[in-house]
């Protein structure tokens, strides 16, 4: 488990960062307060320069941060991860930003929502699941089992936007594809 203090991050610079977790033992980033709330810290994790080392979040869970993940560069692999209760976005992508988020859930993320795309980023997504607030019942990254997803990224992009009113995957929350289980 990483816990932050207010106004920390792990800032990426010429060099990656691999966080790989289990499903029964996630990575764990969180707040450092025992009273914790949206946007006590910066960001779990900020890719603020170009680099060519690969990056990936397997198993993790991110939560109270104000952007959980700050991509302006860079390609990193989230997978099987929960990102909920931030401030602003769950992933806020700019620049040259290419994450590829996959099997993971984004949920209760205010402000501007799940995910933000701004300028020439193109995140890539594999079966996420966007959800409503309160409706994921405990903090568990979601596992293969659980993904009853059957459709491909154009499907999963025209069944967002349906459900938004045309603004898709770049903001707003809904449920769909993936259930968590609470936490034992």
């Amino acid at each position: 488990m990483l816990r932050y203090d207010q106004n920390t991050t792990i800032v990426v610079e010429d060099g990656g960062i691999i966080a790989k977790g289990a499903p029964e033992t996630p990575i764990i980033f969180t707040a450092s307060a025992a009273s914790t709330s949206p946007g006590f810290y910066t960001s779990a994790v900020s890719w603020g320069k170009k680099t060519t080392v690969n990056s990936a979040l397997t198993y993790s869970i991110i939560q109270y941060a104000d952007i959980a993940l700050d991509i302006a560069y860079g390609a990193p692999d989230i997978s099987y991860s929960l990102i909920s209760k931030n401030a602003q976005s769950g992933i806020y992508c700019r620049n040259g930003a290419a994450p590829t988020v996959s099997f993971s859930t984004l949920t209760e993320n205010r402000g501007e929502g799940a995910l933000t795309v701004v300028g020439n980023a193109r995140p890539r997504s594999a079966r996420p699941s966007i959800s409503t607030p309160g409706t994921t019942g405990g903090a568990r990254p979601p596992r293969p089992e659980h993904d009853h997803g059957r459709y491909g990224t154009r499907h999963q992009h025209q069944a967002l936007a349906d459900r938004t009113g045309g603004k898709g995957l770049c903001r707003g929350e809904m449920s769909f594809y993936m259930k968590i289980p609470p936490l034992k």
